[in-house]
């Protein structure tokens, strides 16, 4: 069976959108001047190459919309990141090797690429993964009101910690794109060291400064949707304020690849408990009805 290898399809207004193997998808914006990475996936192939291919002579960044390992599992690709300081120690502890990209957690999280595509079509198999020494990268925090320069457009951060600590969105005004990371999910995983409400409270406090902003933007870019549907986030922010509330409690659900107590609400789902994650089976996806 042919392998197959990183889609990459252009996008309106200078935006190349990278699907790795349907598992999430990476940005590369282009400017005059220069050009911006956002995220770099699970670490499954080359996408330094993609990068420069696209990015041709001008030089460019890169920035993790948070630390999880779908987002900064490529990140031993490059010598300089950009993500938020309250993002760096979870990548970066012992080197790389015990934090959210180490070796085990992209085996884990790759899973959901065997689950999803053709027996055999990966270019990549569970003994790929490397470690990746992060003492060799330089790590560059970035902060609400920061802003990427293109030449003629920037990219400014907004701060929206919930799904972790340091989660970022990335607005681009004068395009009406908001870059959106995993904040715009079917299916939001909160931090697992608060109280519910505490969790939802944060997410929340960051996403009705978001949606303030809904004039600057007409598209959402996310982490696994492009587009993310304008409706779901408004799901997302109706479903944090009816937990707050009380209006909603939890119930035993199926939801693509987890089955176990979620908040729901229209299209959005909110999962709060670590037993999900713990239980949570990617073949799922495509078949809801597996129990196991």
């Amino acid at each position: 069976m042919e392998k197959k290898s990183y889609s990459v399809k252009k996008l309106d207004k200078g935006v190349y959108v990278i699907d790795e193997y349907a598992m999430n998808y990476m940005y590369i914006v282009i400017g005059t001047e220069k050009c911006l990475a956002i995220d770099t996936g699970t670490g499954t192939g080359d996408y330094k190459s993609i990068v420069d291919r696209i990015a041709g002579d001008k030089p460019y960044d890169v920035v993790c919309t948070h630390c999880h390992v779908d987002h900064c599992g490529g990140i031993g690709q490059f010598r300089k990141i950009y993500i938020h300081p309250n993002d760096i120690a979870p990548v970066v502890a012992g080197n790389g090797r015990a934090g959210t990209i180490s070796v085990a957690n992209r085996r884990r999280y790759s899973a959901r690429g065997f689950a999803v595509n053709p027996e055999g079509s990966l270019p990549f198999t569970l003994e790929s993964f490397q470690e990746i020494d992060t003492s060799t990268i330089e790590f560059v925090g970035v902060r609400e009101g920061d802003t990427f320069d293109l030449g003629n457009r920037s990219l400014t951060v907004y701060e929206m910690p919930g799904h972790s600590m340091g989660c970022i969105c990335l607005l681009d005004k004068a395009n009406q794109i908001l870059f959106a990371g995993d904040n715009v999910s079917k299916i939001l995983i909160l931090p697992m060291d608060l109280p519910h409400k505490e969790r939802v409270q944060m997410w929340l406090t960051g996403a009705e400064k978001i949606l303030a902003l809904r004039p600057y933007y007409s598209v959402i870019y996310a982490g696994h949707l492009c587009p993310a549907p304008m409706e779901l986030f408004l799901d997302q922010v109706t479903l944090a304020r009816k937990i707050l509330t009380g209006e909603i409690q939890q119930e035993f659900l199926q939801a693509d690849e987890f089955r176990g107590p979620l908040y729901r609400y229209g299209e959005a789902y909110f999962t709060l408990e670590e037993e999900n994650l713990k239980t949570r089976d990617y073949r799922r996806i495509l078949h809801p009805d597996l129990c196991e």
